[in-house]
């Protein structure tokens, strides 16, 4: 009989041995499913900093010469502007969060659609309600 995931780790962590068709099935996921794990840990405790919304703004803006002064675009916005400075490094924050939130959405899919149904469902279930929670 093939048990699903939450079951094999279930017999698995209770010291039980697992027969070679559900063995190997465990050791196929598993390490799927502790990057995924990993991943979302991750995305929990990612902070976007200004020096990287800085760095951001820095590359899509060239640098501004004003009587023989260099000037960065995101100083002159932080300057000149904090209210935007602030809104726009909300939106790439947002959009930051939801790149990284995407991939692992994308990996949780890939594991989904690698194995049977039965065998996945529940880690699934759990892994998206993890990354649900964290995003």
């Amino acid at each position: 009989m093939v048990m699903d995931y939450n079951e094999m780790v279930e017999f698995v962590e209770g010291a039980g041995a697992l027969s070679d068709d559900n063995q190997e099935i465990y050791d196929e996921i598993n390490p799927m499913v502790e990057e995924i794990r990993e991943d979302i840990e991750e995305l929990k405790n990612w902070e976007f900093s200004e020096d990287e919304y800085d760095e951001f703004l820095d590359d899509l803006y060239p640098e501004y010469d004003i009587g023989g002064m260099k000037f960065y675009a995101s100083n002159i916005l932080k300057k000149c502007d904090p209210i935007a400075y602030n809104i726009g490094f909300g939106e790439e924050e947002d959009y930051q969060r939801e790149q990284r939130a995407d991939e692992i959405a994308s990996k949780i899919d890939e594991l989904e659609n690698c194995f049977d149904e039965e065998i996945v469902s529940g880690v699934v279930f759990d892994l998206r309600k993890e990354l649900n929670e964290a995003w």
